[in-house]
């Protein structure tokens, strides 16, 4: 033909190159499932504010594109075999096509693991927030218990000392519990900002 390269060398031709096509076609096309499920998890956690319940469903997405980029990877890997058995060039186009996709796996898997020990701790973050807060409730319970039985030994002659006391210890139990709760809010706030795309 006028115009065309000649072209030089034979053709390298994969034995499994179908096989590893289609596991590439099965891994984006999980990958896309994976996404719409993120998508419905950022969406049920804007209807409901179950922050315990985002985090267990994202730390279960995320393991799951992380076994779905190692299937991509493991993919990878063989192709790689096969050209090297064949004595391929690093230096050609198929073994950079390959080489890359096998890089872009590595990466995409370093940011899900990444990604995985940010929301771990989230959620670690989030259960110490909620004890906090279940001490503090309970502390709370406990002055206002302390001080009921202040007021009712009122008649016995209790001073007037003891109610103000009993005030305060109340004040500051209520206090504490909201203090506890801003920190955690503050703390799901700041989780949620850097949390970035999935």
């Amino acid at each position: 033909m006028a115009g065309s390269k000649p072209e030089i060398g034979a053709k390298i031709v994969l034995d499994g190159a179908e096989e590893y096509q289609r596991s590439l076609k099965e891994v984006a096309n999980a990958q896309k499932d994976l996404n719409k499920e993120i998508k419905l998890a950022e969406s049920e956690f804007k209807k409901t504010g179950d922050a315990q319940q985002l985090y267990n469903e994202k730390v279960r997405l995320l393991n799951a594109q992380m076994d779905n980029q190692k299937k991509k990877l493991e993919t990878a890997q063989k192709a790689l075999k096969e050209l090297s058995d064949k004595g391929v060039d690093k230096n050609s186009d198929l073994w950079r096509k390959w080489n890359g996709i096998l890089l872009d796996s590595q990466t995409k898997m370093n940011n899900i693991q990444a990604e995985l020990n940010s929301t771990t701790a989230a959620i670690k973050d989030t259960a110490d927030a909620t004890e906090q807060v279940t001490q503090a409730t309970e502390r709370a319970t406990q002055e206002t218990a302390d001080y009921s039985e202040t007021l009712k030994s009122i008649d016995k002659g209790v001073k007037f000392s003891n109610i103000l006391q009993g005030f305060e210890k109340i004040g500051g139990a209520i206090k504490g519990v909201i203090t506890t709760a801003f920190s955690m809010g503050k703390a799901l706030l700041q989780t949620q900002l850097s949390g970035g795309d999935w």
